[in-house]
């Protein structure tokens, strides 16, 4: 039985949900979970708050917004994100949002949820002090109670190469010794890890391979804890996660969720939305899709300092994911028919999560958006109409990565075309038309 326990965190027991989880995460884990049917199994997920980042990448008191090297933004958008914090969110108290970018906590562990500890019966350090006060151990050695590994398939991301292409590309100057921070996997699919519990959650100074795998754990990553027992044999295997942000930043497609992905269409046919199939043949599916439009909420989440209020890039519209979230389109730039395979057609830079109203736009091709984020209507679209719609003028900039842009000039060339047919009076033709001959602006 699966238990959300908010946005942030997720919680979910017995092996049939903790399987449909983890068949979008980690090839590795498929496998271990289907050759050990008859364990049991627990998972924690959460994304990583100011509060989880390593203290060498968030800031103190006396440092700006330039010291958070762990987020996926630079100092203008951390900027812009305290511009668009709503006066609610100031008065939030849901302790599973994002801490703001002013925020300048302490904390140095990631913290997880009790049941994390209880369900492999490991001691937890704040209930022990709370019973035993001073007398209550400070720290206590998981690998004491648990085999504790980390997940190998999703690592090649969150090295330090890697991580020094997000600091350029949002040229952000970070005074590391970055050959410090190196982290060696094991030949296998587990990586053995020793793991130290503090009053504040996961990982201390002692850990070293741990922190040196934090340095690459960015605000809004996952954190995932999948957990199993049979008898006396208990295992911890940790699974971090990248966030969407880091593929659009880099302009890379995530190979390993296109694996997972294609090991699920041999096992199984997924149910169709429609009779809609790529160029080579490959049908949407609702899987997919439900995954895909979640990869969009968490890249939109970098903007957000509650991680579960997200805004359309183009009304601005903003909602509670986790509540309404329906309110939002998984909307693709280029047409799923249009694409020329799975890849393109479930490339995160190929989509935005707008409102309802943007979406029937954008998929007819009555609104576009030009190289420099401008939004642009058919001429169908009155002034009238254009005002009670109420769209920004611009979609929000810090999506314009630059793979993002060259689907926006193939939707900005269908725009076109489409223009010329409606001018003509042909709403519903598929010619195709040269636009040399014509004069568009």
């Amino acid at each position: 039985m699966g238990k959300k326990t908010s946005q942030k965190k997720i919680l979910i027991n017995g092996y049939q949900k903790v399987y449909e989880f983890i068949s979008t995460i980690s090839q590795s884990c498929i496998k271990y979970m289907e050759d050990h049917k008859d364990y049991e199994y627990q998972l924690f997920s959460k994304y990583i708050t100011h509060s989880d980042i390593i203290t060498k990448g968030k800031r103190n008191e006396s440092e700006g917004y330039e010291r958070n090297y762990l987020y996926y933004l630079t100092v203008e958008e951390m900027e812009e994100r305290e511009k668009k914090q709503l006066p609610e969110d100031f008065l939030d108290n849901n302790r599973n949002a994002n801490i703001n970018t002013t925020s300048v906590a302490h904390q140095s562990c990631i913290k997880v949820a009790n049941e994390v500890y209880d369900f492999l019966d490991i001691p937890n350090v704040q209930k022990l002090k709370k019973e035993k006060g001073e007398l209550a151990p400070k720290q206590i050695n998981i690998n004491d109670y648990a085999n504790v590994y980390i997940v190998n398939d999703n690592l090649e991301y969150f090295s330090m190469d890697y991580t020094k292409k997000i600091f350029e590309k949002l040229n952000k100057n970070v005074p590391w010794d970055f050959n410090n921070y190196n982290f060696d996997l094991s030949d296998g699919d587990f990586t053995s890890i020793n793991i130290t519990e503090a009053a504040h959650g996961f990982g201390t100074k002692e850990n070293v391979d741990f922190q040196n795998l934090r340095m690459s754990l960015f605000l809004n990553d996952k954190f995932i804890v999948l957990e199993s027992k049979k008898e006396s044999e208990k295992n911890m295997f940790i699974i971090l996660d990248k966030n969407p942000r880091f593929f659009t930043i880099l302009g890379l497609r995530n190979k390993f969720w296109e694996e997972l992905r294609n090991l699920q269409y041999n096992k199984t046919a997924y149910d169709a939305l429609s009779e809609i199939h790529t160029q080579d043949g490959t049908k949407k599916s609702r899987k997919d899709q439900a995954k895909w439009r979640k990869l969009l909420a968490e890249e939109m989440m970098n903007f957000s300092d509650n991680g579960s209020k997200i805004f359309c890039p183009i009304s601005n519209m903003t909602v509670d994911f986790e509540k309404v979230g329906t309110l939002l389109r998984a909307s693709h730039i280029k047409s799923f028919g249009d694409c020329k395979d799975a890849r393109e057609a479930y490339d995160i830079n190929n989509g935005l999560l707008i409102s309802a109203n943007a979406d029937a736009l954008f998929d007819k091709h009555l609104i576009t958006i030009d190289e420099n984020g401008d939004i642009i209507y058919s001429f169908l679209i009155d002034k009238r109409l254009e005002m009670e719609l109420n769209f920004q003028n611009q979609l929000f900039k810090y999506l314009l990565t630059p793979k993002r842009k060259e689907y926006l000039a193939e939707h900005k060339r269908k725009f076109d075309e489409e223009e010329i047919k409606r001018q003509l009076g042909d709403f519903n033709s598929d010619e195709t038309f040269d636009l040399d001959d014509f004069d568009v602006e």
